[in-house]
């Protein structure tokens, strides 16, 4: 459950594309081309998601690994949203995506 307001919205995490940061805010973006905007810091709720289906790959996106369509060296495409990937981020994300052509 996410409070974004005086709503609490039910979040299914393999309904999430992607979560950008703004500031002190994130902006999840879930399947529908929907989004939700809640008072959380990127770093709190990717410590929520470590265990799960997720990837930070820049200090303002985490990822669904599972919604990933393209990539390239430097820029991971998930549901045909283009998003580079950070520097101080690209090698755990390569290792990630080395893994996947490997399997």
């Amino acid at each position: 459950m996410l409070k974004s307001g005086n709503k609490h919205h039910k979040v299914y995490t393999q309904e999430i594309i992607y979560i950008k940061s703004l500031k002190d805010y994130i902006k999840i973006h879930i399947k529908n081309e929907k989004h939700i905007v809640a008072k959380y810091k990127i770093g709190d709720i990717e410590n929520k998601l470590k265990d799960k289906q997720f990837l930070r790959i820049h200090r303002s996106y985490i990822i669904n690994i599972n919604k990933i369509t393209a990539f390239i060296i430097n820029e991971i495409e998930v549901d045909s949203v283009e998003i580079l990937i950070g520097i101080s981020y690209r090698e755990k994300a390569i290792d990630f995506l080395n893994k996947i052509i490997d399997s």
